[in-house]
């Protein structure tokens, strides 16, 4: 797969920080919080490595699912959560498709 074969270098295409979308997103939840402060649900689709969702994380109280077609991808997505102890972030090798009937607060997709 195309995908699988650009991340096998483990070079951070796209770069390290986060995406003008991921930026604007946070921005945009945190001027409309919800009740209580809950947590916001967040999916992005076609997380590659895993930048925007570390970012959401990182700024938002949220729970966060990034998926991804490629395997490379979400291996390095995954060591990297581990590496900076993220808190409610998972990571699926998946097509949109697969994930079935959920809800999200927000979804996210720069590439996807």
């Amino acid at each position: 797969m195309f995908w699988d074969n650009e991340y096998k270098s483990k070079e951070r295409v796209w770069g390290e920080g986060p995406s003008e979308l991921a930026i604007a997103a946070v921005e945009y939840v945190e001027s409309c919080k919800k009740p209580n402060n809950e947590p916001v649900s967040i999916l992005d689709i076609g997380c590659g490595y895993g930048r925007d969702v570390m970012y959401f994380s990182e700024h938002l109280s949220c729970s966060v699912l990034g998926i991804d077609i490629s395997e490379e991808a979400i291996g390095m997505a995954r060591t990297t959560s581990r590496e900076l102890s993220k808190g409610d972030v998972q990571f699926r090798c998946c097509d949109f498709t697969e994930l079935g009937r959920s809800i999200y607060d927000v979804v996210s997709s720069v590439f996807g």
